[in-house]
């Protein structure tokens, strides 16, 4: 499974949620790694650059990588991208571009990214947050370093295998671009316990709910072409969407959770304490039929700043882009046996507009 990367030059932000270390893929990655693949639609003969984002106060080991088809087929060949020496700032984030060059020759159009880490100390324990992106750029001098980002080389003439009809990519979610999930003859999409999670289809599958005081539910819910949308009026109650699920996993598989959030608007929550901006629930049984629901089911909630007495549950995102969250519940000290539903609320911040879209729940 693989997660679509255009060349479009936007930052595609993900993070690495606490306690998520572990492999994805058993090839190629060291004991206790988190690894992502990406892909990407290339030209040939064409130059291209990769960008990598993250914080460089975390105990963190990182590893990137470019390959010429699929990273674990028995042919592939990799080419592990130099990491320094790093050019660091007064800011916490350090920033990494690295030149490719796709030979002309190359029969394929597909270029795989394998981006691996060992979250350690605070990444750990609060979540390892990066970006990627992918833009086609003209041929210029390599290893130059400058404006606080790393400038490096990659490979040059890399001779590319695989075209957009190889059976063996699934992509699993969108990126955090506005543009919606392509949906092209020949690809192959991962099934999710979760229906019209892009809300492509409007509220189908989805149930409108309201909790508390609140009384204007179908006003403040709403669909565009970019996905479900709650606004924020600052009563007591909250407002969002229900998806009945009922469906059994697989003890001992990974069970992702994947949804891209954006917190809008002129008001952010750290101007007030009403409320939770957004937040994303799943209802389930565990193998001893104990069920975690309401207040014991899994929660994450989003934010824009972070609030005292914060635990795991709370993410802190960015204001004003869209952010891509994934945990795998399978990993849960009580994992899920039977997913009840899943269900999307908030709306208690004055203001502010809560965006979901890609919701994606997949035992892989």
């Amino acid at each position: 499974m693989a997660y679509p990367l255009p060349a479009t030059g936007v930052w595609h932000d993900r993070i690495v949620a606490p306690g998520a270390a572990g492999r994805l893929y058993p090839a190629d990655a060291a004991n206790g790694l988190y690894s992502a693949v990406y892909v990407a639609e290339v030209l040939p003969g064409e130059n291209y650059d990769l960008g990598l984002r993250l914080r460089s106060d975390l105990n963190t080991r990182v590893r990137v990588s470019v390959y010429d088809r699929w990273p674990f087929a028995p042919e592939a060949r990799r080419y592990e991208l130099p990491m320094g020496p790093v050019v660091r700032t007064a800011s916490p984030e350090v920033e990494f571009r690295w030149h490719l060059g796709i030979s002309p020759g190359s029969e394929g159009s597909r270029l795989y990214v394998l981006f691996e880490t060992e979250p350690r100390g605070a990444g750990a324990m609060h979540g390892l947050r990066y970006a990627l992106y992918l833009a086609r750029v003209p041929r210029r001098p390599m290893n130059t370093r400058g404006r606080g980002i790393t400038y490096l080389a990659g490979p040059q003439g890399l001779v590319l295998a695989e075209g957009p009809q190889d059976p063996r990519v699934v992509l699993v979610v969108a990126s955090g671009a506005d543009a919606p999930v392509p949906e092209q003859p020949g690809e192959q999409w991962t099934p999710s316990l979760v229906r019209n999670g892009s809300f492509r289809r409007g509220m189908e599958g989805w149930t409108l709910i309201s909790e508390g005081e609140s009384s204007r539910a179908g006003s403040r819910v709403a669909v565009d072409e970019a996905g479900l949308i709650i606004r924020g009026d600052g009563s007591a109650g909250t407002v969002g969407v229900r998806q009945a699920v009922h469906r059994k996993v697989t003890e001992g598989r990974p069970l992702m959770l994947r949804i891209a959030v954006r917190l809008d608007g002129e008001a952010r929550d750290r101007d007030t304490d009403v409320g939770v901006p957004l937040e994303v629930a799943v209802c389930y049984l565990d193998a001893r039929d104990q069920e975690h629901c309401g207040s014991r089911a899994y929660r994450r909630r989003f934010v824009t700043r972070e609030r005292p007495g914060g635990s795991g549950e709370v993410i802190s995102i960015p204001h004003g882009a869209w952010y891509e969250y994934e945990d795998d519940l399978g990993r849960l000290p009580e994992p899920p046996l039977v997913v009840k539903s899943v269900s999307i609320t908030g709306g208690g911040v004055p203001g502010l507009i809560a965006r979901v879209k890609n919701v994606w729940l997949v035992q892989e």
